[in-house]
Parts: structure tokens; C-alpha cells; sequence
């Protein structure tokens, strides 16, 4: 358990709207980074008079036929730049590029920005969640039931959509608006800016098969001591009682 748990106001907690947008974005930088990766490969590897041809389809084949002996090679540069830009982006204050354009930042109970195995732990999530999301898409196409190219991006769209809604859907009715690995990480989305209010605690939740593995954690404002809110009442001060002088024996 964090030592030092806190607590934000629960408008400094990343919108539903923000943490889409986020995910958007960092999608896009991913798919653009791994195209980037793709075509260097290509360029390096493949010739010019393949690269060239007229037919689409032979000009696909030769271009996996000659990239077939770097797979490897591509297979663990995408890997590396998925971990630099998900896993290692996310440890530094800024965060990602979504991160930065919705003015939000990535924290652990106690406020901090989290370790490395909360990040991974929460990405792995992630991951499932699209893993499950993909799976009607993947179906048709690979059945060959989807020929035009629009109804594959039309299902494509509606994957996507099906991801950010099981991602993202949690946190509409959570006060705290974790998302579902968010819950299962340890962690929470504020804005940028936002200073905690104040002391908190954290209450484990379980799901299922008591404390494994679905065990995930949140916060609650800490209750203020009873020492703490008991004010103890004003002294009142006594008026003076002033003995009148004596009556010296002249002045009778």
C-alpha cells in the first residue's frame, strides 16, 4: 500500500472525451511510426524495378518475398518502438503525444508518476481488451467473407470503436473516472495542472477468485480524526472582582 495516498478534486480527473482523443492520437503516432519502420525496411531491402511495377499484387508478393529473411529484424525494431513510445513515454512526467495535446498526465495512488510494472501491467490490459475487440474483424476477413475495401474499413472502424468503448466505457461511471487498466494498473489520469486536495486511502476491490488476479485498487478521501474536527471551547474569562477600599478612620 502507497504510504502517502492522495486525492484529487474529481473535475481534475481526465474526462471521457480527453482520454479518447488521447487514445486516438497515440494510436495514430504508433500505426505511423510502425508505417515509418515498414517502408525504411522497404526502401533498404527491396528493389527499385519491384517497387515499380504496375500490379499491385505481384508487387506485394515480391515485396514480402524480399523482406521474408529481415522479418525478425522488423519484428523487434516494431516491438522496440511500441515499448519506447507506450511503456517508456508514459514514465516521464509529459507523457505521450495524446497526453500532451489533452493536457493530462499519468499518476499513481500517492500522486507520483508510476514505475515501469504498472504501466506494462496496464498496456498488457489494453492489449487483451484490442485483442478482443479485433476478433469479428479478423474473422471475416480471414474467411474471405469481406471482398470490398470499404466494408473492411468500416469493420475496422467499428473494432476500434468496440476497443475504445470496453477500454473507456468504466469510466463514465466512476467518480474517479478510471478506465478498465487504469483500475487493474493502480493508476489515474488527471489534468496536467491538477494539485491534490489532500490525504487519502486505498481500498482494494477484488473480482472473481478473491484477491487473484483480479485484484485492483482505488482511493478514498482519508476520514479526518476525531482529534482532529473536535474543537475544544473557548475559555471564558471570569470578570474581576474588585473589593471596594477600605474606610479609613478620618473619614468617618
Amino acid at each position: 500500500m502507497p504510504a502517502e495516498a492522495v486525492i484529487y478534486s474529481s473535475n481534475d480527473y481526465a474526462s471521457f472525451a480527453r482520454r479518447v482523443a488521447s487514445c486516438l492520437v497515440d494510436m495514430m503516432v504508433v500505426i505511423l511510426l510502425l508505417v515509418a519502420v515498414y517502408l525504411a525496411f522497404v526502401w533498404k531491402y527491396v528493389p527499385h524495378d519491384v517497387l515499380s511495377m504496375k500490379n499491385s499484387l505481384e508487387r506485394d508478393k515480391q515485396i514480402a518475398l524480399y523482406l521474408r529473411p529481415v522479418v525478425r529484424q522488423t519484428t523487434v525494431i516494431y516491438l522496440g518502438v511500441i515499448f519506447m513510445y507506450l511503456i517508456v513515454a508514459r514514465t516521464s512526467r509529459g507523457g505521450t503525444l495524446g497526453y500532451r495535446l489533452m493536457g493530462m498526465r499519468l499518476v499513481d495512488a500517492a500522486g507520483h508518476t508510476p514505475g515501469l510494472w504498472p504501466i506494462i501491467k496496464r498496456l498488457l490490459i489494453n492489449f487483451g481488451v484490442g485483442f478482443l475487440a479485433m476478433i469479428p474483424f479478423a474473422i471475416f476477413v480471414a474467411a474471405g467473407q469481406v471482398s470490398s475495401s470499404l466494408v473492411k474499413l468500416l469493420l475496422l472502424f467499428a473494432s476500434i470503436g468496440g476497443f475504445v468503448m470496453l477500454s473507456y466505457s468504466a469510466c463514465r461511471g466512476h467518480c474517479r473516472r478510471q478506465s478498465l487498466h487504469d483500475r487493474w494498473g493502480g493508476t489515474w489520469l488527471v489534468r496536467k495542472a491538477a494539485r491534490p486536495l489532500g490525504p487519502a486511502v486505498v481500498r482494494y476491490h477484488t473480482r472473481f477468485m478473491g484477491t487473484f488476479p483480479l485484484r485492483y485498487q482505488d482511493v478514498e478521501a482519508a476520514p479526518v480524526s476525531d482529534a482532529a474536527t473536535s474543537e475544544e471551547p473557548a475559555a471564558v474569562a471570569r470578570p474581576l472582582t474588585v473589593s471596594p477600599p477600605p474606610i479609613s478612620a478620618d473619614a468617618r
